[in-house]
């Protein structure tokens, strides 16, 4: 995000501070502060919602990680600056907010202006489906990680590596789909105590895993891997000028 907060307000009348509750609370990622009382957190999932709560709990000199929305009898404060994955949240409430009415936003210190789409006032891809992330609820994830940081591919050709997402251009696509069909069975190469690198096969039944020495790749996983190198070396030296055959609609969250 390029400013920290929005600040909206409707051009016209008051704000609805009851409907805008109803509708928050009736959010199973959503709920309001059990300390303070005076913010609703939003997460990107139900489950994550329920981590966070717990975690505030547990914490109370603390505010986990999420979309923070403040009402003040102006405007609608909204924070999406620490939201993680949950900035299609912010942009899911904000496109509800205004669905009967004009409304100004002010970004961070910046002049009150028409609002417009809200898409506008997120990155690319905001709010889309992200099947790299979250609960694995349709399709298969594959999951190599090594060095601590993990590139996350799933069947419909989406991506995630650290705070990079995109997509998977069809050649692309059909290249990781033969390597991860002859990876054959997951084995533990070496003790999962000992491993430096795993290859994770996630779907709605769990994960299965590979665990080896990120030194000494299989033989079976190294089709996996070289993709995989090749694609965290184009993110490394990555510009809108000098788009990859292979990774597409790149973009940082």
């Amino acid at each position: 995000m390029k400013y920290e907060e929005l600040k909206l307000r409707p051009s016209s009348g008051a704000i609805d501070r009851d409907a805008i509750t109803a509708w928050l609370a009736s959010k199973d990622y959503a709920f309001l502060d059990p300390i303070k009382g005076d913010v609703w957190h939003l997460s990107a999932t139900k489950k994550e919602m329920e981590d966070s709560r717990h975690e505030r709990i547990a914490n109370p000199t603390r505010i986990p990680d999420g979309v923070f929305v403040r009402l003040f009898p102006d405007h609608v404060s909204v924070n999406a600056y620490w939201a993680t994955f949950a900035e299609g949240r912010a942009l899911e409430f904000i496109r509800w907010l205004v669905s009967e009415g004009e409304w100004t936003v002010q970004l961070g210190w910046g002049p009150f202006e028409p609002l417009g789409d809200p898409a506008r006032l997120f990155p690319e891809g905001t709010g889309e489906p992200d099947p790299t992330s979250g609960e694995a609820t349709e399709g298969v994830r594959h999951i190599w990680e090594a060095g601590g940081r993990s590139f996350i591919v799933h069947t419909s050709g989406q991506w995630r590596y650290v705070a990079w997402r995109g997509e998977l251009s069809p050649s692309a696509l059909a290249e990781w789909k033969e390597a991860v069909a002859n990876a054959g069975e997951l084995l533990e190469y070496v003790h999962p105590d000992a491993a430096t690198a795993t290859f994770g096969i996630e779907d709605q039944s769990g994960v299965d895993w590979a665990w080896f020495d990120a030194t000494d790749v299989p033989a079976s996983l190294k089709p996996i891997a070289a993709p995989v190198e090749r694609w965290v070396s184009e993110l490394k030296r990555w510009n809108e000028s000098n788009p990859s055959d292979d990774l597409r609609r790149v973009r940082q969250e």
